[in-house]
């Protein structure tokens, strides 16, 4: 995660990351104390604090916010105000009907709970059913979180569910979780990737038109020559690709 010392040497501005919110924290280097210093359903980046140590900025994104800077004027160890630097989000974005996504959970053939990104388009209802792609992260050593990703708005957009799932391997759930792939690379994320019954049992996805797309070592993980799958392989930014 992102940290930065302060000025004075007496606290640090560090970036933690819970089920896919990075919220940025605050601590105390005398006594340890951790606090919340702000959070929004997002990811916190790269963190600077000014000389004086007064305000400091930050990156923010979110699913339905592209990155943009803040600065964050302090009051002590609280937010006293904040002011947006940059403006990322052009008109066509703010009106385009962008989707937060709900964390779900699921278990993979073997019963190994996995937690998935699942984004539901507006408009997907039981008498709607919505086709679905499933779409794993690159890395593998990486995780899928409340990040931007224009692609992944443009296919729920197009009228796709999209399921972003963290397949074994994925970082941000624990070691034993993240060294279940040494030495099973191509079979235990693959497992946990094609694990389309969870999706079908949603009764607004088409549990007949299902599919599989990645880039990256997502291509990997949603490649299983048994099956015929198609893949794509092209590098991305990260939570994307």
């Amino acid at each position: 995660m992102d940290f930065a010392w302060s000025p004075d040497g007496r606290r640090i501005v560090l970036v933690v990351n819970r089920a896919g919110n990075a919220a940025l924290h605050l601590i105390d280097t005398a006594g340890g104390d951790l606090s919340v210093l702000r959070e929004g359903g997002g990811w916190h980046a790269r963190p600077q604090w000014a000389p004086d140590g007064k305000w400091l900025t930050v990156e923010f994104e979110s699913p339905i916010t592209p990155p943009d800077i803040y600065r964050l004027d302090l009051a002590g160890d609280r937010l006293a105000g904040e002011t947006r630097l940059t403006e990322s989000r052009t008109p066509a974005l703010q009106s385009a009907g962008l989707v937060t996504p709900q964390i779900v959970r699921y278990p993979s053939s073997d019963g190994t709970v996995i937690t998935g990104f699942l984004y539901r388009p507006t408009r997907a209802s039981a008498a709607n059913r919505r086709p679905a792609i499933v779409y794993p992260h690159g890395g593998p050593a990486d995780s899928w979180a409340l990040v931007w990703s224009l692609r992944l708005q443009w296919l729920v957009a197009k009228g796709y569910a999209v399921l972003a799932p963290d397949y074994r391997g994925s970082t941000g759930h624990g070691q034993e979780f993240q060294r279940a792939l040494y030495g099973a690379w191509g079979r235990v994320d693959t497992e946990d990737v094609l694990a389309a019954d969870y999706l079908a049992s949603l009764d607004w996805i088409d549990g007949s038109r299902l599919g599989v797309f990645g880039t990256s070592y997502g291509a990997t993980a949603a490649r299983r020559p048994s099956t015929g799958t198609r893949t794509s392989g092209a590098p991305g930014r990260r939570g994307t690709g």
